[in-house]
Formats: C-alpha cells, sequence, structure tokens
C-alpha cells in the first residue's frame, strides 16, 4: 500500500506541475503480481475490503487475474464469480 501511495503522490505531482487535474485520469490497478495477490479472492468480502482500501488511493479499476488452477492464480472459481456478481454493489 505505501508502494502504491508513493506512485498515486509522484503521479498527482506530476500532474500539478503540467496543470493537469489528477482526477481527471482513471487509475487502474492490476493484481496478482504482488505479496497479496490472492488475498482479494479470498472471499466477496476480502475482495470488498481490498478494493475499498485501492478506492481511497484513488484506483479507479482494478483488474483481477482469472483463476487459474495449479498456478500463481489459482482461487475458488465460485468466489471469482460472486465477485464479478456482488461486489460492486457492496462497494457503492
Amino acid at each position: 500500500m505505501e508502494a502504491l501511495r508513493g506512485q498515486v503522490d509522484k503521479l498527482s505531482k506530476a500532474c500539478a506541475e503540467t496543470g493537469r487535474d489528477v482526477a481527471e485520469l482513471d487509475k487502474v490497478l492490476l493484481t496478482g503480481f504482488t505479496p497479496d495477490r490472492g488475498r482479494p479472492l479470498e472471499s466477496v468480502d476480502a475482495f470488498v475490503d481490498f478494493a475499498g482500501r485501492h478506492r481511497e488511493l484513488g484506483f479507479t479499476e482494478i483488474v483481477i487475474h482469472w483463476p487459474i488452477a495449479d498456478s500463481d492464480f489459482a482461487a475458488d472459481q465460485t468466489v471469482f464469480e460472486n465477485i464479478a456478481t456482488e461486489a460492486l454493489a457492496q462497494l457503492g
């Protein structure tokens, strides 16, 4: 989170220096390559918590990897589908 916060701060400063509003930019987080890669896919609640914390940093989109069995991207397919159908409503 601290590394991402630092990146968002750098982006904000760069935008300010060029007279651009950072809020106008979409900020996309690609998950799956960080130490917490599996945590957002443990449950709908875990994803909602993860997404909420990153939304507070200004991220507007979160990309999660499709579950692939026996890989770094292994996850419960049912949980993944529940996230897709239920999490957005919980995030408001």
